[in-house]
């Protein structure tokens, strides 16, 4: 049933197929009920991200809730945790520059996928990842009225991506130099 699952999660995502998400998430759910072991905890955060990849505003509950049951299972600690958090993150994207609050709370997940990356070099990949996903979610803050709100974690981002082997420095670049620029405000 997992590979089934999963296969309907590929084709959903790579097809934008509301349908096929929609079949899956049904048959995680059902699989899910009759015995927490049936189904594969990772196909949670799966689901959550082709979900949040397909249509985040339309199918925000199914994301929610696979997060919500991924949690539920005391998961391991593999890839799909700090994955997890970065679905967390998608969920409390900041809207506008107004939106402080979801701000701390999507970088609050952030930075946990940081740490976790962080812990094994084998998990490297999720600091650049969650990196590039805080420069897209938190792109309303990124200028010069609004960077000191986000100017803490920018600095935790460059440590991290320079406490990291990547071949393209260009992001931590990009970063440290918007962490040194001062808002005009100040």
């Amino acid at each position: 049933m997992d590979q089934y699952i999963r296969s309907l999660l590929f084709s959903a995502t790579r097809s934008s197929s509301s349908e096929q998400l929609c079949e899956a998430y049904c048959k995680i759910k059902s699989e899910g009920r009759k015995s927490a072991e049936s189904v594969n905890p990772d196909l949670y955060v799966i689901c959550a991200e082709a979900a949040i990849s397909i249509n985040l505003i339309k199918h925000r509950e199914i994301v929610e809730e696979t997060l919500e049951l991924y949690a539920s299972l005391k998961p391991k600690e593999n890839q799909f945790l700090p994955r997890s958090y970065l679905c967390h993150a998608y969920l409390y994207k900041p809207v506008s520059t107004r939106d402080t609050e979801r701000l701390e709370t999507c970088s609050g997940f952030i930075v946990k996928a940081i740490d976790f990356g962080l812990s094994n070099k084998r998990y490297n990949f999720l600091v650049m990842n969650a990196s590039i996903l805080f420069w897209k979610l938190a792109r309303c803050f990124l200028v010069s009225q609004s960077l000191h709100h986000v100017s803490r974690i920018l600095g935790v981002i460059v440590k991290s991506l320079k406490n990291i082997d990547i071949d393209d420095k260009k992001m931590a670049f990009e970063c440290e130099c918007d962490v040194h620029r001062k808002p005009m405000s100040e």
